[in-house]
């Protein structure tokens, strides 16, 4: 069993198990926590532009990078929820560790090898959350929102070694959930998030050996990310 339907089993059975006291309190001001498991798949494309006496010559390579493994960080969350009647709307700003780490590409020949590997971390988000309560004590929702995070890419081949390359994205997070209460003020939550990041220049280089000789390269990262929290809230 992985450890995405490990956890998944253990919620669903927190969740079978909840009895709740009284109606929960799904407004007002929160904070919150838990678990995060992302995995994040990398699209990269490579550019190659040499120019030698008056002849360009321009290469394109593109590759896609990803991971079957979820990767285990944690969350946190302050907000503030709003009903009106079943309807409830939430503000969002969140904090997630880790939204995952590609699986090294790697290949080799007799006289050549290469590797990459990416990862992102540090995610920060702002979202709006609409709901619906199904009952008095569990609420859907979605979520809709802005992300940011620290990306970096590692490249290793056998000409030039190892090379490093990190770079802030932004992008596009979104989600769906479920909220149910523990008691009036704790709820337990169930969420599945995807996000989406703009594409980013993140290694670059060239050589100049003369006015009439020289070459650029570049590697554009675009990654994504979709995976689960679990974790409780409480509001005051």
């Amino acid at each position: 069993m992985t450890k995405l339907s490990k956890c998944a089993a253990a919620v669903a059975l927190a969740f079978a198990g909840v009895s709740a006291a009284s109606a929960a309190n799904f407004d007002g001001l929160y904070v919150g926590g838990g678990v995060a498991l992302n995995k994040m798949t990398v699209g990269v494309t490579s550019k190659y532009s040499e120019y030698y006496y008056g002849d360009t010559f321009n290469e394109v390579e593109s590759a896609i990078s990803g991971d079957d493994d979820h990767d285990l960080g944690f969350n946190l969350n302050v907000g503030y929820g709003m009903s009106f009647g079943r309807f409830n709307v939430a503000i969002e700003a969140a904090y997630t560790s880790s939204y995952g780490e590609s699986k090294p590409y790697s290949y080799s020949s007799n006289d050549y090898s290469e590797s990459m590997k990416a990862e992102l971390t540090g995610g920060k988000s702002v979202s709006i959350l609409p709901g619906f309560k199904i009952s008095e004590n569990t609420l859907v929702f979605g979520r809709i929102g802005y992300v940011e995070a620290e990306g970096e890419l590692s490249w290793t081949d056998s000409i030039d070694g190892t090379l490093k390359g990190s770079k802030d994205f932004s992008g596009t997070i979104w989600g769906i959930g479920v909220k149910h209460a523990i008691t009036s003020n704790l709820v337990a939550v169930l969420e599945y998030q995807a996000t989406e990041f703009d594409a980013e220049t993140i290694l670059s280089g060239g050589d100049t050996f003369s006015a009439d000789d020289y070459n650029t390269w570049s590697d554009t990262a675009e990654p994504k990310s979709t995976g689960i929290t679990l974790g409780v809230q409480y509001t005051f």
